[in-house]
C-alpha cells in the first residue's frame, strides 16, 4: 500500500469518527434539549457529508482491494443509518419490533451466542454507541431503555436494507468474495446486535408488565 493510500484511510477514518461522535451529541442534545429542526437539518447535513467523504477516501485507498473496500462500505451505511435515524426515528412497523416467545426462547440457547455476544459487548466501549440501552444510563427507567433499545434495532435493521443495492451491485459484477466480505461484516456489526437487542426486548418488557401502574 502507497503513503497516498494512508493519507486517504486517515481521512476516511476522521470523517466517520467525527460523523460518529456528531450521532452522539444530537442524540444527548435531543434527549436534554428536545427535538430542534435546524439542529437535526445541521445533523443530517454534516453527518451525511462526512460518511461521504468517507466513502470517497476509502474507495481511493482500496481502489485495488475491492473486498476490504466492501468491508468498509458496510461500516459506513451503518454508521450513516445512525445518523438518520438521530434526526428522526426510522419506521420499523411494530410487529417487526415484537419479540415471540418461541424467539426468545431460541435466542437465550448457549448455542446461538446471543448471550455472550452481549457479555463481550458490555465489556468494550462500543457499549456506549447504542444510545440508552442499559438502565444505568437511562436514570434507572426501563420504559426509556425499551425506547432506546427499539432505536439502535431500527438503526441496525434500516442499515441491512440500506446494504441491500450493494450486495445486488457485487453480485451483478460477480465480485463474490466483497459479497462474502460485506456479509461477514454484517454478523457482528448488524446481525448479532439485532438479535441480543430483541432478547434484552423480551426480558425487559416482562419487568415493565411487573411494574406497578400509578
Amino acid at each position: 500500500m502507497n503513503p497516498e493510500a494512508y493519507r486517504h484511510i486517515l481521512v476516511a477514518s476522521t470523517a466517520g469518527g467525527l460523523a460518529g461522535a456528531l450521532v452522539i451529541w444530537n442524540r444527548r442534545r435531543s434527549h436534554t434539549a428536545g427535538k430542534n429542526k435546524l439542529r437535526r437539518l445541521v445533523v443530517l447535513t454534516l453527518g451525511t457529508a462526512a460518511f461521504a467523504c468517507a466513502l470517497i477516501a476509502f474507495n481511493k485507498a482500496f481502489d485495488t482491494q475491492s473486498h476490504i473496500y466492501a468491508a468498509m462500505v458496510m461500516i459506513i451505511i451503518t454508521g450513516w443509518s445512525a445518523v438518520l435515524n438521530s434526526v428522526a426515528p426510522l419506521p420499523v412497523p411494530q410487529f417487526v419490533l415484537r419479540v415471540r416467545a418461541g424467539e426468545f426462547a431460541i435466542l437465550r440457547a448457549p448455542w446461538t451466542g446471543v448471550r455472550l455476544f452481549g457479555a463481550l459487548l458490555r465489556s468494550t466501549p462500543l457499549r456506549h454507541l447504542g444510545g440508552r440501552v442499559y438502565l444505568s444510563e437511562a436514570g434507572r427507567n426501563p420504559l426509556a431503555v425499551l425506547d432506546g433499545i427499539h432505536d439502535a434495532q431500527r438503526v441496525h435493521t434500516w442499515a441491512l436494507l440500506f446494504c441491500c443495492p450493494w450486495l445486488v451491485f457485487w453480485g451483478l459484477k460477480g465480485e463474490w468474495i466483497s459479497i462474502g466480505w460485506g456479509f461477514a461484516v454484517h454478523v457482528p456489526l448488524n446481525i448479532y446486535p439485532v438479535l441480543h437487542l430483541r432478547y434484552v426486548t423480551w426480558r425487559l418488557e416482562k419487568c415493565v408488565t411487573r411494574m406497578p401502574t400509578p
